[in-house]
């Protein structure tokens, strides 16, 4: 919508919905295996007391790349609603725009973790708004990317 500018129905919505739902599992179960790893990992270690303290930095170290990994994975998904590629060039683009583009990534994570403040004092708002707009942050990222990197 955001890049066509069109009205969808609900009808066009399910029918979409419908052709893309198995098909995505099959390119994406790389994220939801990712995902569950860093839950693990950040379950034993926030739940040992008997680990040294200076194993801390192992734990710091999997919420930074956790975060990274949300963001590659936001950008990823932007950039396949952007590009007809195949899925390996889908996360090389992804990554590229990941790290050349560092402000824009900055200021998408910025204005990601203000939503996510957001819905801790108005909860309500998750229901609506939860993958909405953090996919609009990231759509609007990857096309100035895009454009930055298109005018090279």
């Amino acid at each position: 919508m955001y890049n066509e500018n069109e009205k969808i129905s609900v009808k066009k919505y399910l029918a979409h919905f419908k052709d893309n739902f198995i098909k995505s599992y099959k390119e994406n179960w790389i994220i939801l295996v990712l995902a569950l790893l860093f839950g693990m990992d950040f379950f034993v270690f926030e739940s040992s007391s008997f680990f040294p303290e200076w194993l801390s930095i192992i734990s710091i170290s999997l919420a930074i790349l956790f975060i990274l990994l949300t963001l590659l994975t936001l950008y990823f998904f932007s950039v396949s609603q952007c590009l007809q590629e195949k899925i390996l060039n889908k996360w090389l683009i992804s990554f590229y725009l990941l790290l050349k583009y560092p402000l824009i990534s900055l200021a998408t994570l910025v204005l990601i973790s203000l939503i996510i403040i957001i819905f801790m004092f108005f909860p309500a708002l998750i229901f609506f708004f939860s993958i909405s707009l953090p996919a609009l942050i990231s759509t609007i990222a990857v096309n100035k990317g895009l454009e930055k990197k298109s005018m090279l």
